[in-house]
C-alpha cells in the first residue's frame, strides 16, 4: 500500500485550484491579445465558481471522453463564459495582477502543507 500525500482533500484542492489559476490566465491574456479585434468580447473563468463545484464533487471537473479518438479537453474548457463586453485593457490587467498574486499565494499554501508533511515523515526534525 503506497501513499500518496497528493491525494490529501486540501492538498488536492490547492493543485487543482493552480491549474485552475493558470488556465484563467491563459484566458486573460487571450483578452488582452484580442483588444483590437473586431468583434471580440472579453472573456473569463469563474474561478469561485468553478473550484466550488470541484470541491463540492470531490474531483476533477473533466469532460469525459466518448471515443478513443477524441481528444482531451483542456481543463475547464467548458466552463469557460463570455462576458458580453468589449476587452478593457484597464480592467484585464488589474485581473490578470490579481489572478497572478492569488497563484503565488496557492503555490505557498501548497509548499507550507507539503513542507509539513516532510517535518513529519522525517520525526520533527528540522
Amino acid at each position: 500500500m503506497s501513499w500518496d500525500p497528493l491525494a490529501e482533500p486540501v492538498t488536492r484542492l490547492l493543485a487543482h485550484s493552480l491549474t485552475l489559476r493558470s488556465r484563467r490566465q491563459e484566458v486573460i491574456a487571450g483578452n488582452i491579445a484580442n483588444l483590437d479585434t473586431p468583434g471580440y468580447t472579453a472573456r473569463e473563468l469563474p474561478f469561485q465558481e468553478v473550484l466550488r463545484q470541484y470541491a463540492d464533487r470531490g474531483g476533477p471537473l473533466t469532460p469525459m471522453r466518448t471515443h478513443p479518438g477524441h481528444l482531451t479537453p483542456p481543463v475547464a474548457a467548458g466552463l469557460i463564459e463570455n462576458r458580453g463586453e468589449p476587452v478593457d485593457l484597464d480592467q484585464e490587467m488589474v485581473r490578470l495582477g490579481e489572478n497572478l498574486f492569488q497563484f503565488q499565494s496557492a503555490v505557498q499554501l501548497l509548499n507550507r502543507k507539503l513542507e509539513g508533511l516532510r517535518t513529519v515523515l522525517e520525526g520533527g526534525r528540522p
